[in-house]
């Protein structure tokens, strides 16, 4: 858990700072909808979210924290969504 969570931690600091240090890349300024934004204040609102990551790097972690519960959470209701077809095809041996 500890290694996945590690390694997960790295690929979303990765792809974060990327993302800010590339100005945003095509196809998350899409995503984000920043046609209500001038080209300068999109790489004004990308360099304020590249400085407050790097000032604040232990926000990252309590990203994948959120992350990780978010999954749990997932994988317990996908879980309990199986049981009675689980429990039922026991029943039926």
């Amino acid at each position: 858990m500890r290694n996945r969570m590690m390694i997960g931690l790295a690929a979303l600091t990765f792809a974060a700072l990327g993302f800010v240090a590339l100005g945003g890349g095509g196809t998350y300024t899409a995503a984000a909808q920043t046609d209500s934004f001038s080209e300068g204040q999109v790489k004004s609102i990308e360099k304020i979210v590249k400085d407050y990551l790097l000032n604040h790097p232990e926000i990252l972690v309590e990203v994948q924290e959120a992350y990780e519960r978010k999954a749990e959470t997932a994988r317990a209701d996908a879980t309990k969504a199986h049981l009675p077809a689980f429990y039922k095809t026991l029943t039926d041996l």
